[in-house]
């Protein structure tokens, strides 16, 4: 920060804080300040604030989510420290990772829509896996959400699907899901090591569609959006600061989807009750198709998601707490 900015600008750096010009305006003094440790900026001369992400996205011009996205792979890159906020300090991806993101990846062998033909067995039952359950997109062949990959042996992620988080062409996180008996069912790149955690990721969504779905995990997320719908989701039924303050900035209509069960009412709560301390608009509710466990499911038994999705949405607002409550 200070290296890059003082190219341009006459910059103060002291212990914790940093304290220049506006980057954003011309200003008469030194009117913008920012915390190091913990990457909380005000501008007083443009009278804006927020998070470091929101500071990346607005010098750079790019979509909120996009200057996550991008952070989050130079911090793998590179490693090091950036704190976000209270819930999310130690935000980083240190080069103690026991397995690298990047270089997994690079190590992890390719499924697309043809690995049927793999001589790999793993290869096939992963691809019997995606095919089976609907999640290739079979009109957009090409796409690069129709690569996933399989985890190799002699590694801890051999015998699973690697479900990767994709944004700009590049993976910036992935779940590893269990295709034969091994538990836990579910492995994500660890955080013990500096890595982000799970509560601290959205599976990558369009931020400019008019609606977005936010379901609890990235296999309903891929089958919504299979369907021609724009979907993420929290890694459970509970969003955390970290994933809020990315979907505060979301312009469209919000849509939650958890699942039908007591869990799923609990996160709806609690996502209501986050939302308020955003100031944000009420969000509005989807249930599941009656029948169904999953938005997966219902995808594979061919239930029109769209259809249902403009059919069943209802605002969550005071009107629907009473009615339901009847």
């Amino acid at each position: 920060m200070h290296r890059h900015f003082a190219k341009i600008s006459e910059v103060k750096a002291g212990g914790k804080e940093l304290n220049m010009h506006s980057p954003f305006i011309d200003d008469d003094g030194l009117k913008f300040w920012m915390n190091l440790w913990n990457g909380q900026w005000r501008d007083f001369a443009s009278k804006q604030q927020g998070s470091f992400i929101s500071f990346v996205a607005k010098y750079e011009n790019v979509a909120y989510q996009q200057a996550y996205s991008r952070l989050m792979l130079q911090i793998l890159q590179l490693g090091g420290s950036i704190e976000f906020g209270e819930e999310a300090r130690n935000f980083s991806a240190a080069v103690n990772y026991e397995v690298n993101l990047v270089n997994s990846i690079e190590v992890f062998r390719p499924i697309n829509i043809h690995s049927y033909k793999s001589p790999h067995q793993a290869d096939k039952d992963a691809w019997d896996y995606l095919a089976g359950r609907k999640l290739f997109d079979e009109e957009n062949e090409d796409s690069e959400q129709n690569v996933f990959y399989m985890g190799v042996e002699d590694t801890k992620y051999s015998g699973r699907l690697v479900i990767p988080f994709r944004k700009d062409g590049y993976v910036y996180y992935f779940q590893a899901r269990a295709l034969y008996d091994q538990f836990p069912k579910y492995l994500n790149p660890p955080s013990e090591d500096g890595g982000p955690k799970s509560s601290f990721v959205l599976y990558p969504f369009d931020n400019d569609a008019d609606h977005l779905i936010i379901c609890e995990g990235p296999t309903d997320a891929i089958s919504l959006r299979v369907q021609g719908l724009n979907a993420t989701c929290t890694m459970g039924c509970h969003v955390s600061y970290v994933q809020m303050d990315i979907l505060r900035h979301f312009r469209g209509q919000i849509i939650l989807a958890y699942d039908n069960d007591e869990a799923g009412a609990s996160g709806v709560e609690s996502f209501d009750k986050m939302r308020k301390k955003y100031c944000m608009s009420a969000f509005s509710l989807l249930p599941l198709p009656k029948g169904y466990n999953d938005w997966n499911d219902a995808h594979v038994a061919g239930i029109n998601l769209r259809r249902h999705k403009n059919k069943n949405v209802s605002l969550y607002d005071d009107y629907y707490k009473i009615l339901t409550q009847l």
